[in-house]
């Protein structure tokens, strides 16, 4: 516990800046958007369960459960393609909700047309005929809706009251209002899988609410039994106890209708806040919990090879670190980046002069990850010598490997040429202990005269005067060896 909150202080003190200021706000944007549509669609177990996986998640990786994190690792795609399934129709309304920011045309006269729906309904209402009147929000019902006849009529009192005549063979469906117009009739709802009506009321107002949970439309239901005139919306249900009710609540739906502002996002001010304020929390945990995972501070060894730089006019000679051993500091996964990438540590030594050089070894030489530091480092420093090249003729020598096969003597070896112009560091003209040798030569092939054509191999710190070695030719001369018994008696 105490290696988790030493590992949030860093987070917050290290990291905190105004990308993760707003890396938090986007996500409280999405969280509240999502959580929103998926609330507006009644899909509340799909919110809970994905909540619930993303808590465990975080704990897991924040605690180090590595078992929950390998089943996590390796059935994490095979869950999401379950989520996929399982959660199928709720996640097409969710993506159809959201993208409901159409606006609806209003060209027709409203307060007519509310008037003429207010006294139809309550005129059904007394004489106790059941009906359902749908009016469309923002989003769209066709996937919801099924069945009816096309109508596409202007709405008035004599054509409701036939459709919804006991005799009329539509008169158990819906009549949907859209754009001012009965578009059609005799259309059949969703019923609700929700069990929060009363028992008495029957299956008209069970399809009522279970269009109006899944979509913003607006639903109207006369009950049959009672002469009760309700509505429906936003899966909930009320009363209406004057024609003045219908005419507000239909004008203000059909204001919300024309607007650009998506039905998922109106609601009771309060109730958004909390929601807000708890989306907000969620993303700082997630954003906490992710920033914690990379800060998963570690030590580790870290062997890199050494790349050296020098200028063209200087050489380093004598020994000189190929491998430097370094101790770091750092979050789990830029350990492992570094690690998989392999990166060494380059001394510049291009502005370095004649003789011994001191380097130290810091984070500059190499290319660390931002969060990485370095602890130590074997050798932390390195002297390393310098010196000039001088141009100089020196000796080729053949690189043999091997022996020659049996019966066969050796008799004579020509290098051409046999010296090469190179440059090597400075020092006394005279030396002849500096030679370059030819790429190898395998006796046990040779088994007579032959001449060979090779290339010139030699130490870093010697170098060609040219821009390239020349070709040497090595002629090899051997005799079988029965020849020199034969002839030793004559001598």
């Amino acid at each position: 516990m105490i290696e988790f909150l030493h590992s949030l202080n860093i987070v917050l003190h290290s990291a905190f800046q105004w990308r993760e200021a707003l890396d938090i706000a986007i996500l409280t944007i999405s969280f509240f958007l999502f959580y929103r549509v998926l609330e507006r669609f009644g899909a509340r177990k799909l919110v809970t369960g994905l909540i619930i996986v993303a808590v465990l998640f975080i704990v897991s990786n924040i605690l180090d459960l590595t078992a929950i994190a390998w089943i996590y690792s390796n059935l994490s795609q095979v869950a999401l393609i379950a989520v996929i399934i399982i959660f199928q129709p709720e996640l097409r309304r969710l993506f159809e909700g959201a993208a409901s920011v159409r606006r609806r045309s209003q060209t027709h006269n409203g307060a007519e047309i509310s008037a003429v729906i207010a006294e139809s309904l309550f005129r059904l209402a007394e004489q106790r005929r059941g009906a359902i009147v749908v009016v469309p929000g923002k989003e769209a019902l066709d996937t919801l809706l099924s069945g009816g006849t096309l109508l596409n009529a202007e709405p008035s009192y004599q054509l409701i009251m036939s459709i919804f005549d006991p005799n009329s063979p539509g008169h158990d469906g819906a009549v949907i209002l859209e754009k001012g117009k009965l578009t059609s009739f005799g259309v059949r709802l969703p019923l609700t899988q929700q069990e929060t009506l009363p028992d008495e009321l029957g299956t008209r107002h069970h399809a009522a609410m279970g269009l109006a949970e899944q979509s913003d439309a607006l639903v109207f239901v006369v009950s049959e039994e009672s002469g009760a005139l309700r509505v429906f919306s936003q899966g909930t249900m009320r009363p209406l106890a004057s024609r003045d009710d219908v005419v507000e609540i239909l004008q203000s739906h059909m204001k919300r209708a024309a607007s650009f502002i998506p039905s998922f996002l109106k609601g009771p001010l309060w109730h958004m806040t909390g929601q807000v304020f708890l989306c907000f929390a969620l993303a700082f945990i997630v954003w906490a919990g992710v920033g914690l995972l990379q800060e998963d501070m570690r030590e580790t060894t870290y062997v890199a090879q050494v790349l050296y730089k020098t200028p063209k006019n200087l050489v380093l000679t004598g020994d000189k670190p190929m491998e430097i051993r370094l101790y770091l500091l750092g979050p789990k996964t830029e350990l492992e980046s570094l690690a998989a990438s392999g990166s060494g540590i380059t001394v510049d030594l291009t502005n370095g002069k004649p003789g011994k050089n001191l380097f130290t070894i810091t984070a500059e030489n190499i290319k660390l990850p931002k969060k990485v530091t370095i602890l130590d480092a074997q050798p932390s420093q390195l002297s390393l010598a310098l010196s000039e090249l001088v141009e100089r003729e020196i000796a080729v020598k053949p690189q043999f490997i091997g022996k020659v096969p049996r019966g066969v003597i050796l008799e004579s070896v020509t290098v051409s040429p046999s010296k090469v112009m190179a440059l090597t560091p400075g020092g006394p003209a005279g030396r002849d202990d500096l030679s370059v040798m030819t790429t190898p030569i395998f006796l046990e092939n040779i088994s007579e005269s032959t001449a060979l054509l090779c290339k010139i191999t030699a130490p870093p710190h010697i170098q060609p005067a040219e821009r390239r070695w020349p070709d040497v030719e090595v002629s090899i001369v051997v005799r079988e060896r029965q020849t020199a018994i034969k002839q030793a008696p004559k001598q």
